[in-house]
C-alpha cells in the first residue's frame, strides 16, 4: 500500500530494496521509546524510597516483558520481509558498517 503526499516521497508500509517502510520504522521508534522508558525506570527505582521500590521494580520488569515481545515482532518481520539493500547513493563502506556494529552488539550481548 503505498500514499503520496505533495511534494514528498512515496510512503510505504512495507520495506523495499531501497528503503525501509512504515511498520520498520514504527517499531525501531516504538523499541527505543520503550527502551529509554525501561532505563527512566531503572534510575528511577536506584534512588526510590523503600515503600516505592517494589512498585518501579514491576513496572520496569512488565515493561521489559513488553519490550520482549517487541523485539521479537521487530525480528519475525525483519526474517519475513527481508531487510532493504544500500541506497543507490550511498558508498560502499556505509551499507555493511551498521550491520557490522549490530553483530557485535549480539555477539557482546552472547558473552554476558
Amino acid at each position: 500500500m503505498q500514499a503520496t503526499s505533495p511534494g514528498l516521497e512515496t510512503v510505504r508500509l512495507q520495506d523495499t530494496s531501497h528503503g525501509y517502510g512504515w511498520i520498520s520504522i514504527a517499531l525501531h521508534w516504538l523499541t527505543a521509546a520503550i527502551v529509554l522508558t525501561m532505563w527512566i525506570v531503572g534510575t528511577m527505582s536506584q534512588v526510590a524510597s523503600h515503600e516505592d521500590y517494589p512498585a518501579l521494580v514491576r513496572l520496569h520488569s512488565t515493561i521489559g516483558v513488553t519490550a520482549y515481545v517487541l523485539l521479537w515482532a521487530r525480528i519475525a518481520w525483519r526474517f519475513k520481509i527481508g531487510h532493504p539493500g544500500p541506497r543507490p547513493d550511498s558508498t560502499p563502506f556505509c551499507f555493511p558498517s551498521p550491520r557490522l556494529f549490530i553483530s557485535c552488539c549480539w555477539l557482546q550481548s552472547l558473552r554476558c
